[in-house]
């Protein structure tokens, strides 16, 4: 009997998923994996006559997954997006809803002008939140198509000002996947499906699963793992150059080798943390990793084989201020997914090769690499990074102190890069509350933003002027004097400034 009941349900429930897929009734949000509140907003968008209008309370996911995407493009598309108004439940407008939770109000009418622009807000907490007009904007059809041009997904900005910075920019860069970069944004590892070859302990042939939570902006040696439980690295042992992470669990080489090694045939690969949110300190963190098994907290991006040499700078791009900023605009859950960073503006290569603007002498390339390798290269295990970026010397001291202006140095020079003014400069790394927060706790100011718009300042001067800007920091990045000691038999290589 229990059994009768089992195959009747399933048959119901297989016949609606037959229903909704066919394509009759659901054309738009009955692909991929459907959600029931994409089904609802569908079926009110056929039953508002030309004259009327519907409101509907959905999750935010409506105009921001993809999922939901060609819906969100069928109504932008043909001007019946009149508003979206983003919450956040943190106030509990709705106590018996969790807190985190994000829902929107959406307002469609019957096809209006093509492409008419349609009214949002985000993040907003309460009702009187919607009187507020810095937070209110409008985008069309074309701002859509111009910030997120493969999915038409939408944005999800904080203010009029995000909104109009960000246009900004990706009408001056191009998104990742058309920069010239030949770009392959990957899942290596599955953390389901392999999960038999992770082992315990490490053993001849067996590299490090390197899960997001190991590692941080340039640095590959976040965390570890120390009796059953996961910490952070201190400073003293970050010193030390042949202290490698301990991961959890360790993966057969043969076999990463066997599935990724014809794609990308390098003991290093870059990484992301695929689980962020645009709340955190930072959103986009990247760095080098000295394994190819990635499991799927992170994913990775192979670089064209022609620009390989190029991955120091690349990698400093990436882990940058303007590009996080524009990152956070795109992230409204807790995934950075593939297909959101592969529409997010990226310097292109030929820009590296060309003379650094604020120096007048040596590529941007070697400009950028010198500071990247230093911030890297704290350890042996990525050697073979640092000589990918024309360095075979020794791995780099751990200064924190000099890491700061390092990576000071790098923000300011992609802000220029980015083409932004001083002043939204200021706006941005003031979008970063708990960077500001942490400064002010260690240092009584705001000191990252304060450095960075001097040092900003002092490469626009130099623009100008013709001067070459002159670097804080002595000795200067990647200098050998900023190496450890030489062992018996080492030697180093200075790269060009």
């Amino acid at each position: 009997a229990l059994h009768r009941v089992y195959r009747a349900a399933l048959r119901l429930v297989e016949g609606i998923n037959a229903f909704v897929r066919s394509g009759i009734r659901f054309p738009l949000c009955g692909v991929g994996r459907v959600n029931l509140f994409g089904l609802f907003a569908e079926a009110a968008r056929g039953l508002v006559s030309r004259s009327g209008r519907v409101g509907q309370l959905l999750p935010s996911g409506i105009v921001t997954d993809d999922s939901t995407k060609l819906f969100f493009q069928a109504v932008i598309d043909n001007g019946e997006l009149v508003s979206f108004y983003d919450f956040e439940n943190r106030e509990a407008i709705f106590p018996a809803v969790h807190r985190s939770f994000k829902f929107g109000v959406l307002t469609l009418a019957g096809p209006r002008k093509a492409g008419a622009p349609a009214e949002f807000v985000f993040f907003a907490t309460r009702v009187e939140h919607l009187e507020d007009k810095a937070r209110r904007f409008t985008l069309s059809a074309a701002d859509i198509a111009l910030l997120n041009p493969a999915t038409r997904t939408c944005p999800i900005f904080r203010s009029g000002r995000d909104a109009e910075i960000t246009k900004g920019i990706y009408r001056r860069l191009p998104v990742l996947t058309e920069s010239g970069w030949g770009l392959e944004l990957r899942r290596l590892l599955n953390s389901a499906d392999d999960s038999a070859n992770f082992l315990e302990g490490p053993g001849p042939g067996r590299l490090p699963l390197y899960q997001s939570k190991y590692f941080h902006q340039f640095d590959h040696r976040w965390a570890t793992h120390d009796h059953d439980e996961d910490r952070d690295l201190t400073d003293l042992e970050r010193a030390d150059p042949a202290y490698v992470t301990r991961p959890r669990y360790w993966y057969p080489a043969e076999d990463a080798i066997r599935r990724f090694g014809s794609a990308w045939p390098r003991p290093w690969v870059l990484a992301w943390r695929r689980i962020a949110r645009s709340t955190d300190e930072r959103t986009f963190i990247a760095t080098a990793l000295p394994s190819l098994a990635i499991p799927d907290t992170a994913r990775v991006l192979f670089l064209g084989a022609e620009w390989v040499s190029l991955a120091a700078g690349f990698l400093a791009g990436l882990c940058s201020f303007p590009f996080d900023y524009v990152a956070r605009q795109k992230v409204g859950g807790t995934d950075v997914s593939a297909f959101i960073v592969e529409q997010l503006p990226m310097v292109p290569p030929e820009v590296h090769e060309a003379v650094t603007p604020w120096s007048r002498s040596g590529t941007l390339l070697q400009w950028l690499a010198s500071r990247t390798v230093e911030l890297t290269y704290t350890a042996w295990d990525l050697a073979p990074f640092a000589k990918e970026a024309g360095f075979e010397g020794l791995p780099f001291r751990w200064d924190p102190e000099r890491r700061f202006f390092l990576r000071a140095e790098l923000d300011a020079a992609f802000f220029h890069l980015y083409e932004i003014f001083h002043e939204d400069a200021d706006y941005i790394l003031d979008t970063f509350l708990i960077v500001k927060k942490n400064d002010e706790k260690a240092h009584g100011e705001y000191r990252t933003k304060r450095v960075i718009l001097e040092i900003y300042d002092e490469m626009a001067e130099a623009i100008r002027t013709g001067e070459p800007y002159q670097t804080r920091l002595d000795p200067p990045p990647a200098d050998p004097l900023v190496a450890h000691p030489a062992r018996s038999g080492a030697s180093s290589k200075r790269i060009v400034q």
